[in-house]
């Protein structure tokens, strides 16, 4: 991805953010508040329409700002824009100096956004990668961008519309008011 053909960026719940893209590169922001917990998230979403199965992977290689916030940003595939929405999503979780991943769900409308696995000890650079395949939904990571590793959990199970939204996120938890996080994302591939 060279460009910001084809991708739209939208506010979901009660965040500002902005976003562009230049030279391969997504450059994201996320304004206070913001949240990827409980029933409601409020993040930068940068989206594209996802009829059936895709994949999407990516280079996280830090976030600005981020301290002594909890920032996120890595890729999501989510039933529509609403706040309260089902996804799924795959996230380098910066509280401090120590990075994590998370795999996260959220299961149902409206439900809470559920941890099914976390990973400390990370190192960044790390790329992230996302697929599905009808309702299963699977992710990896890597630290060289050519040998991915699964969680865990494996795949999982979650029923989305088949012309669900894929992108890129960016949010924060626990923020005062008027902090904004920023990452540069790149090593951006999507299929189809």
């Amino acid at each position: 991805m060279t460009d910001r053909s084809g991708w739209t960026h939208s506010d979901i719940g009660p965040t500002t953010g902005r976003s562009s893209f230049a030279q391969g590169v997504c450059y994201l922001s996320a304004g206070s508040p913001g949240d990827l917990l409980g029933d409601r998230d409020a993040l930068s979403f940068v989206h594209r329409p996802c009829a059936g199965d895709c994949r999407i992977q990516l280079r996280v290689p830090g976030i600005v700002n981020a301290a002594p916030v909890t920032a996120l940003a890595g890729i999501m595939i989510r039933e529509s824009l609403a706040e309260d929405a089902a996804h799924v999503a795959c996230l380098v979780v910066i509280k401090g100096s120590s990075p994590k991943l998370r795999f996260r769900i959220r299961s149902r409308t409206g439900g809470d956004n559920v941890n099914l696995q976390a990973i400390s000890g990370i190192v960044l650079p790390r790329w992230i990668r996302l697929e599905r395949s009808a309702d299963s939904f699977a992710a990896s990571h890597s630290a060289d961008g050519i040998e991915f590793t699964p969680f865990s959990t494996g795949a999982i199970t979650l029923k989305l519309p088949a012309d669900a939204l894929i992108g890129m996120v960016l949010s924060q938890e626990n923020a005062a008011s008027g902090n904004v996080v920023q990452a540069a994302l790149d090593g951006i591939a999507i299929e189809p």
